[in-house]
């Protein structure tokens, strides 16, 4: 996190490409491998590594305040390996831009942990300034959590691929004071590894493995630095799966 916080600081003086630079170099440090390049709304994406392609893509909208809308962008992509087999979904959603003025983030919370369930609002449950969430799920099952018309569902339909029915979820999001906003959700099989080297900083993680959560961690911390900063630059951490 110092690595990551030092580019940030750099970030805001200096020749810009440089500064781009050494962003850069201090998040591969972190474990972060920029490859595909995507916008998804105000957010410019940086994939990691891997086959990844776009699974489908649609609009919608925010509800803040309790009845505001604000319109959001999502785009879905997937991970096929050599036969076909789906290892990684990646949803991501993003607001076109902030509104410019102070808004309340009261319509949703952040849910309560439970075992195998890890949860971090970062106090913002008790304040509607930012919405701040950060969900690891290890016991997670994609078509419990979609409903049967929802737009993947029928993305994955339509293209005939068959999801994984068990796994692991782990999804941020935060919402600024300006009301800029993005959420990520990587949704994969059990292969995924996390970040071995990793420890968390939280210190109850709800029987959750601990990669798993110092992943979330690191992911968390990227989409709210891609939120803050002007160009909505947005690298995620490494996605390495088991062989």
């Amino acid at each position: 996190m110092k690595a990551l916080l030092a580019a940030k600081n750099y970030f805001s003086t200096g020749d810009v490409k440089l500064k781009k630079a050494a962003v850069l170099l201090a998040l591969v440090g972190l474990g972060f491998n920029p490859c595909m390049a995507e916008t998804i709304g105000r957010t410019n994406l940086q994939l990691p590594a891997g086959s990844w392609s776009v699974l489908t893509e649609f609009d919608g909208n925010l509800i803040f305040d309790k009845h505001s809308k604000m319109p959001l962008r999502t785009k879905v992509f997937k991970l096929v390996d050599g036969a076909g087999n789906v290892n990684a979904l990646l949803s991501v959603t993003s607001t076109d831009a902030g509104r410019g003025s102070r808004i309340r983030w009261i319509s949703q919370q952040c849910p309560e942990p439970r075992p195998k369930y890890f949860t971090n609002d970062f106090g913002s449950n008790k304040q509607p300034d930012t919405r701040d969430c950060l969900v690891v799920n290890s016991a997670f099952a994609p078509f419990k959590f979609y409903k049967e018309d929802a737009e993947v569902v029928q993305a994955l339909q339509q293209q005939n691929i068959q999801l994984f029915t068990s796994g692991y979820s782990l999804r941020t999001q935060y919402g600024s004071q300006a009301g800029t906003y993005l959420s990520v959700n990587l949704m994969t099989t059990k292969k995924f590894l996390g970040m071995p080297a990793g420890r968390p900083e939280a210190a109850d993680i709800h029987e959750v493995p601990e990669a798993l959560v110092a992943w979330g961690e690191t992911l968390h911390a990227a989409v709210k630095s891609s939120v803050n900063s002007l160009g909505g630059e947005l690298i995620l951490p490494a996605i390495e799966l088991a062989n």
